[in-house]
C-alpha cells in the first residue's frame, strides 16, 4: 500500500472515530443529518406523493368526453378511471371525490328553462361505471362548492337564488349565496345560513365564508361564530376554503388577489386557529396533500398550442416555505372544465 493510500485510510478512520465520539457526547447530534446539511440537501422538504383525483374534459377527439382521471404524482402517470355522462359536465365547478373513492358529486349546467341540479354519482364496489342520482329540486340556477362530511352522510353546497342564467354568479358577494345541506337519510335540502364555500369539520361543523370573513356553524345552525375577520379586504365569491384530511389545517384561497392563507387549527371546541403561512401565488380549488405538507391548486397558464390560448396546470405549494412546484400540465383537456376532486393515497400506493 502506498504512503498516500495509508495516509488517506488513516485520516478516514480518524474522522469516523472523531464523529462517533462527538455524537456519543452529544456535541454533534445526528452526524448523517449534518453531513447532508453540508451538501446543501434540505431534509425537511417532504416528497410530493399520492394521487390527484381529477374530473377532466378531453377535447382531442371529434366530440368532448368527460371522465374521472387519476394522476399518480410520483410516477407522473395519468389514467382514466371512468367515463362520465356528457350532460353531467363539470363546467368549472369543483367536484368532490369521497374518502372511500366511490362517490363523486357535482352540479350540472343550468339552462334558461331548467335550474342547476346537484348530481351524486355512485360507483358500486367491483364496477367501473358510475350510476347517477339527482339530489336537489330547488330552483337555483347556480349551485357551487359541493362538499361531503367525513362520514359521507351529509352533502353541503352553496346556491345563488338571486340570479338568472344570464348573470355572472361571481359578481355576487359570498353573503348573497345560501348554504344548504342534504342528509343521506332523507335526501331533502335544508337551508343552513347565508354564505359560500362550505367545508366540513370533524364533528359536522361547517366552515364557510361571508363578505367580511370566515364563519363556523353546525348542520342545525345552533350557533354561528366568526373565526376570521377579513378586515378591509372583503372576500369575494371566487375565494374558497379547503381543509386538511386530519382537520388541523385550513386554507383560504384568494385567486384574484393571488393569496393563499394557511391557518393552523389548535382546537375545535372551543374553536381556535392562527395564521400559519401566507403565500403569494395564483390558483383555484385548494386541496391539501394527504400528509398535509402541500396545498394543490389549479391555475391557467399561457399556451400557444391550445385553442383557448391557455392550458390548465396542477401544482402544489409547500406550506413550510411557500414555494410552488408544477405537477402536471393538462394538454388536450378543456382548461375551463377541470376540477380537482381530491388528493389521496390510494390502496395501490
Amino acid at each position: 500500500m502506498s504512503i498516500v493510500a495509508k495516509l488517506f485510510l488513516g485520516g478516514l478512520v480518524l474522522l469516523v472515530i472523531t464523529v462517533t465520539v462527538l455524537s456519543y457526547l452529544g456535541i454533534l447530534a445526528d452526524p448523517f443529518s449534518k453531513f447532508l446539511d453540508l451538501l446543501g440537501y434540505d431534509q425537511d422538504v417532504a416528497p410530493i406523493e399520492g394521487t390527484a383525483v381529477l374530473v377532466l374534459r378531453d377535447i382531442t377527439g371529434n366530440e368532448p368526453v368527460d371522465g374521472l382521471y387519476l394522476f399518480n404524482i410520483y410516477a407522473e402517470k395519468l389514467e382514466k378511471a371512468s367515463g362520465l355522462p356528457l350532460d353531467y359536465s363539470t363546467d368549472f365547478i369543483p367536484s368532490i371525490f369521497n374518502h372511500l373513492n366511490s362517490l363523486l358529486a357535482f352540479s350540472n349546467s343550468a339552462s334558461s328553462s331548467e335550474p342547476a341540479q346537484i348530481v351524486l354519482l355512485n360507483k358500486p364496489r367491483g364496477t367501473s361505471e358510475f350510476k347517477s342520482v339527482k339530489l336537489t329540486e330547488s330552483k337555483s340556477y347556480f349551485k357551487r362548492d359541493i362538499t361531503l362530511s367525513g362520514d359521507d352522510d351529509i352533502l353541503a353546497f352553496a346556491a345563488l337564488d338571486k340570479a338568472d342564467p344570464n348573470d355572472d354568479p361571481y359578481s355576487f358577494g359570498p353573503s348573497s349565496w345560501s348554504i344548504f345541506v342534504v342528509p343521506d337519510s332523507d335526501r331533502k335540502e335544508q337551508f343552513v345560513t347565508n354564505g359560500k364555500s362550505p367545508t366540513f369539520g370533524p364533528d359536522r361543523q361547517i366552515l364557510f365564508i361571508k363578505d367580511d370573513g370566515i364563519y363556523m356553524t353546525d348542520v342545525n345552525n345552533k350557533s354561528e361564530i366568526k373565526i376570521y375577520d377579513a378586515g378591509e379586504n372583503a372576500l369575494i365569491a371566487r375565494d374558497q376554503l379547503g381543509i386538511s384530511l386530519d382537520n388541523n389545517l385550513l386554507a383560504l384561497s384568494q385567486p384574484l388577489s393571488q393569496k393563499l392563507r394557511i391557518f393552523s387549527i389548535s382546537s375545535w371546541s372551543p374553536f381556535s386557529m392562527s395564521l400559519l403561512k401566507e403565500i403569494d401565488g395564483p390558483g383555484l380549488q385548494p386541496t391539501f396533500s394527504p400528509d398535509g405538507n402541500y396545498v394543490m391548486r389549479y391555475l391557467l397558464v399561457p399556451s400557444e398550442e391550445s385553442e383557448y390560448d391557455t392550458v390548465g396546470q396542477i401544482g402544489a405549494y409547500n406550506i413550510r416555505d411557500g414555494l410552488y412546484t408544477p405537477i402536471f400540465t393538462l394538454n388536450g383537456f378543456d382548461p375551463y372544465k377541470t376540477s380537482v376532486a381530491g388528493w389521496r393515497f390510494l390502496k395501490s400506493e
